[in-house]
């Protein structure tokens, strides 16, 4: 394990423990992001089949490429199978019991090429999506579920299945 991450994270939990509150506010955001990027892609999905011009790209960029993102990252997940922060000796915020299938990251890949079709559809939408992408990015990795890698290499994998949606 890399000592600058077990520095930086062993750091920012003592900070978060002192503090009980932030603590608790740290899950809850997990949690709480992690829904409200669902609820954008159901609301950008809405918007695109019942708007006036809809075309059969839509159901490629609206459920093909997310779907397409998803099977990669599990594909991804089963070949490597690398070992969560918590199973390689760190302490996590809050304790999970999934062992290994951490890298790359499910929930980051996810809200990246959600985020990547909301900005197609609605740029607005994209923008607090990605925003979302960056809060769920520092809840993982704070409450020690996976290392910046796992995270890091989630968000690019989602956003290079995002992209085809511009071309289309």
């Amino acid at each position: 394990m890399n000592n600058v991450y077990l520095k930086l994270y062993e750091k920012n939990r003592a900070f978060l423990c002192a503090r009980q509150r932030l603590k608790k506010t740290v899950y809850l955001a997990d949690k709480i992001a992690t829904g409200a990027i669902f609820v954008l892609y159901a609301a950008v999905c809405c918007f695109a089949f019942f708007r006036a011009e809809d075309t059969p790209s839509d159901a490629v960029r609206l459920i093909a490429l997310p779907a397409f993102c998803l099977a990669l990252t599990s594909l991804l997940r089963l070949i490597f199978n690398e070992k969560r922060p918590y199973e390689r000796g760190i302490t996590p915020l809050y304790e999970k019991s999934r062992k290994g299938r951490s890298f790359p990251s499910r929930h980051l890949s996810s809200a990246a090429v959600i985020a990547g079709i909301c900005f197609f559809y609605l740029p607005v939408l994209g923008c607090v999506a990605a925003a979302l992408a960056c809060v769920l990015f520092y809840t993982r990795f704070a409450c020690g579920w996976h290392f910046p890698r796992d995270l890091l290499c989630g968000t690019l994998l989602g956003a290079a299945c995002a992209l085809p949606a511009f071309f289309l």
